[in-house]
């Protein structure tokens, strides 16, 4: 289900408050103004919502990479060739990893309550004193 959220007036952020469909989102944008009484123009924008989605993807790279230099650092040349991995046996590694990493996310309740906002439309808007 797609998700829309809101700013106005250039913020910073978009809302954290997310909405099923853009009038909902526009909809809210205007009652957070009537609200504060926040009289006169306003650019607001609604955006979609794209939420994060880890994928670890070159991880086991890194890792690998990370520990065959500190390796070659403390030991020289005569570590040369440590963890130099195969294709294959980094598919494996980046298996063995991901699903390592996702447990360990898991477990420790990791939060991942962000994303990022795309189809950003700008509407502009005006409220008026009754």
């Amino acid at each position: 289900m797609k998700k829309y959220c809101y700013r106005i007036d250039d913020d910073y952020y978009f809302t954290s408050e997310t909405f099923r469909s853009r009038n909902k989102a526009l909809k809210g944008a205007i009652n957070e103004l009537e609200w504060n009484k926040d009289f006169g123009k306003h650019k607001i924008e609604i955006g979609l919502f794209i939420p994060f989605e880890e994928d670890f993807l070159g991880v086991a790279e890194n890792v690998a990479d990370f520990l065959c230099e500190r390796t070659l650092d403390e030991y020289g040349e005569v570590a040369e060739g440590y963890m130099e991995l195969s294709k294959k046996d980094l598919e494996d590694l980046e298996k063995v990893l991901t699903k390592t990493l996702k447990k360990f996310q898991k477990d420790k309740k990791i939060k991942k309550d962000f994303g990022k906002i795309e189809e950003i439309e700008i509407i502009n808007f005006e409220l008026k004193e009754e």
